[in-house]
């Protein structure tokens, strides 16, 4: 999963005089509909022809430590990161590295009989039948950090959902094994792959690989900084 700063809103071309006038409205709509929707924290910025020309930050960063959330705050983007682990996908096919027709066997180690029909085209597409596991349970709890090895053995057990093709259902688990294929074809970390080949190019400077540890000790310093 990713995580990048600013999740900018853009709200049409408004020009300074325009967002001045208007801006008093938009702060109590953002802060009603907060309140209405239950929203922990907003970061929004205006942007006439290509400059910033107002940010405001509401609300929360983390409920837990109750730190505020900052224009320059971090943010989840949970599945839309699936696009760029396809984009990473197709840099490697690019490169000569991978086909999209080959069965994913050929790229991941130990892969149960049941996958040898299933393409990298499927798994981009959602049409592997490989079950959707969003995350493994250990006595009916999640488990939110958990190693390459023991989600792969938790997917690899389970039964197809129906054969390789014939439907699209969507499937977090066949982007994890993306991953995996990402790891195994480049000789790199998914991290410092995406590091290189897509951030670094883009001078996505602010977007990086979710390190839930990362964020706690940046949390915990800025609300030692401030106390």
């Amino acid at each position: 999963m990713l995580r990048q700063m600013l999740g900018f809103v853009t709200i049409g071309c408004l020009c300074t005089s325009a967002w001045a006038a208007g801006s008093d409205g938009l702060d109590s709509y953002i802060q009603h509909e907060m309140e209405a929707q239950k929203i922990p924290g907003v970061a929004f910025a205006v942007i006439d022809h290509g400059k910033i020309v107002e940010e405001r930050a509401y609300g929360l960063e983390n409920l837990e430590t109750g730190t505020p959330l900052r224009t320059d705050g971090v943010f989840e983007i949970a599945s839309v990161t699936k696009p760029f682990t396809a984009t990473a996908i197709m840099l490697l096919v690019q490169d000569g590295k991978i086909r999209l027709d080959d069965p994913i066997d050929k790229y991941i180690d130990h892969a149960p009989s049941a996958w040898k029909e299933i393409t990298v085209r499927e798994l981009l597409s959602h049409t592997s039948g490989i079950k959707g596991l969003g995350w493994v349970e250990s006595d009916g709890s999640p488990l939110l950090d958990i190693t390459t090895k023991r989600y792969f053995d938790e997917v690899a057990k389970l039964p197809l959902e129906f054969a390789p093709g014939e439907r699209a259902e969507y499937s977090d688990s066949g982007y994890f094994l993306l991953g995996m294929i990402i790891e195994k074809v480049s000789g790199m970390k998914y991290a410092e792959f995406m590091r290189q080949r897509v951030f670094a190019p883009f001078g996505m400077t602010s977007t990086s690989i979710l390190d839930r540890r990362a964020i706690a000790a940046i949390e915990v310093a800025f609300n030692l900084l401030t106390l």
